[in-house]
């Protein structure tokens, strides 16, 4: 299920920002994967720089929030972001 890939994806980078040994984070990896995954479900999203990144991520984990309530009875939400 495509949720539960962009949740780990979320998960693994928030548990890279908190933790204090390496790698450190990487956004373009993290946007990377997310494109990738995203794909999946048709949306395509361009590689941009990192606040345009995260607003543009922000708007697309919404939609899919709204949609997953809308039209699939599905509550459960993606964990917060925090790496941020």
């Amino acid at each position: 299920m495509i949720i539960k890939e962009i949740d780990s994806i979320i998960g693994t980078s928030n548990e890279i920002i908190n933790s204090s040994q390496k790698p450190d984070f990487s956004y373009k990896k993290h946007q990377f994967k997310m494109i990738g995954v995203l794909k999946k479900v048709g949306l395509s999203l361009a590689v941009l720089d990192r606040n345009d990144y995260y607003q543009t991520e922000e708007q697309v984990l919404r939609l899919l929030h709204t949609v997953n309530v809308e039209f699939c009875g599905i509550e459960k939400s993606i964990r917060e972001r925090k790496y941020i």
